[in-house]
């Protein structure tokens, strides 16, 4: 995720705009694309602040990591989705956890064997 500008640029810029200088001067002397300039004077003038939004890292994770190994060990043939459901989450959240505890993922053996019969059948088509 890419870091957010600074208030006290944000500030410079819509001081400027409040001044009578053109958008695509400040873009280009800031190197700062016109849509954001646009963004940040609709956020101002609905908020009257110019901080940045912070959304992305407020919420902390809900999975419990002893609970999810305990699960994994007692389950190891369910997928990814199948464990958010129950943990209530997206299976993104999941295979993150997954590998914050260590453990890594392999193919099973129907998908090995379904692979080796299609690699087979083409070769017998030719």
């Amino acid at each position: 995720m890419a870091k957010a500008y600074s208030v006290d640029l944000r500030k410079k810029v819509i001081d400027l705009i409040n001044e009578g200088q053109s958008k695509v001067f400040i873009s280009k002397v800031f190197k700062i694309d016109t849509k954001t300039i646009y963004n940040w004077l609709k956020i101002y003038k609905v908020k009257q602040t110019l901080e940045p939004n912070t959304k992305y890292n407020k919420r902390p994770s809900t999975i419990d990591l002893e609970r999810l190994e305990k699960y994994i060990i007692n389950n190891p043939s369910k997928t990814l989705k199948q464990i958010g459901k129950e943990f209530n989450c997206s299976y993104v959240a999941i295979f993150k956890r997954l590998k914050q505890l260590g453990y890594s993922f392999k193919k099973n053996d129907s998908y090995i064997l379904k692979e080796t019969k299609k690699r087979e059948g083409y070769l017998w088509k030719k």
